[in-house]
């Protein structure tokens, strides 16, 4: 009966005999087995750099899996001896180790290890590595780590604000200043956050990414400070490093999730009096009120937020009557249920008399 099955049943069937014997402890089983990782750790520990690399190599590609990362970490030390090479000289043994990091650090046994044994410090140096690839590895782990409230709030801990606030300004290459970025509005999730950014240079470092070509760095720049305004300390600092009219030039980028981020701080910002004031009176009515037939729906949503406390404001509920015919288009019309609610609150605000 046998020979009609397929490999893989042959080798269950003959698994399954009552007769089988399991592999002796001492026997190699470097393919397949429990202890296939047992005999990866040892090498890629004690052997020389040549065949550290080969291991590594292994590792990286194994570890594409979920079940080949949990088998390694329950049966091996393997994660101990990973960890121990990101300080490797040898620039490709730092950088293998490196991106198997990034892997473990996307399974939760994984995180559950590197919160356990305390390795974050030790991730955090390979932003400071010289090499492009490693310090990308590093962003990566440290932004899967970062998934879930758990890493958030053990990196705040490590005091990653910091070190992500200074590669604002150290960090020279783009595509890595966008993850330093997406870090640290993760990092800003942490309660503690908001107020310890506060005594930082985020704000100014911020500001000035709102000019630069890269349309990633001004979105996430303006997401960022977004994230501070949420904090009442926040608004007003913000409001008084003079950040208000800076969000209010990126309303005329060319790229919508620029504006989805800036109308969203703004709309923030708007909801203490300094910051109605600094839009009125640098006239920024007109060009917010021009942005409520955006071609967008979440940037008019944010709009019609934006208006509703502009018209707060004496002179913005003057200004703001002519928004009344689309607003009224936005609560009656079924196309636009979405903004329904919004819109009947802007409208209540705007005709509210003393």
């Amino acid at each position: 009966m046998e020979y009609h099955l397929r490999n893989e049943q042959r080798i269950a069937h003959h698994r399954n005999k009552e007769d089988y014997e399991s592999q002796p402890t001492d026997c190699l089983q470097f393919a397949y087995g429990d202890r296939r990782y047992v005999k990866m750790t040892d090498q890629i520990g004690n052997q020389e750099d040549v065949l550290k690399i080969k291991n590594l190599q292994e590792i990286n590609e194994d570890f594409h899996r979920a079940d080949f990362i949990t088998q390694a970490l329950l049966t091996s030390d393997i994660i101990h001896y990973i960890i121990g090479h990101l300080s490797n000289q040898h620039d490709q043994i730092r950088e293998l180790s490196s991106s198997a990091i990034v892997l473990i650090s996307a399974v939760k046994l994984g995180r559950d290890n590197i919160i356990t044994y305390n390795y974050i410090p030790q991730i955090m140096k390979l932003l400071d590595d010289k090499l492009q690839s490693i310090r990308q590895n590093g962003y990566l782990s440290l932004l899967n780590f970062t998934q879930f409230q758990e890493g958030i709030d053990h990196v705040f801990d490590q005091r990653l604000l910091q070190v992500v606030v200074d590669k604002l300004v150290e960090e020279t290459v783009e595509d890595l200043l966008i993850l330093a970025l997406k870090l640290l509005e993760r990092v800003l999730h942490c309660g503690d956050a908001q107020a310890s950014v506060l005594k930082t240079p985020a704000i100014q470092r911020l500001t000035s990414l709102l000019e630069r070509k890269n349309k990633y760095l001004r979105s996430f720049a303006a997401k960022n400070l977004s994230c501070i305004s949420f904090d009442a300390g926040g608004k007003l600092d913000i409001i008084k490093q003079g950040v208000v009219l800076e969000l209010c030039k990126r309303l005329k980028d060319e790229d919508d999730e620029v504006i989805i981020n800036s109308t969203i701080a703004l709309a923030s910002l708007a909801q203490h009096n300094e910051g109605k004031f600094i839009m009125m009176d640098n006239n920024q009515l007109e060009l917010v009120q021009s942005l409520l037939d955006h071609h967008d729906d979440q940037i008019k949503l944010n709009i019609v937020q934006l208006i509703t406390s502009l018209a707060e404001h004496p002179k913005g509920r003057k200004e703001c009557k002519k928004c009344l015919q689309i607003l009224y288009q936005y609560q009656d019309d079924p196309r636009f249920d979405y903004i329904s609610p919004y819109a009947t609150q802007a409208i209540q605000v705007i005709l509210w008399e003393p």
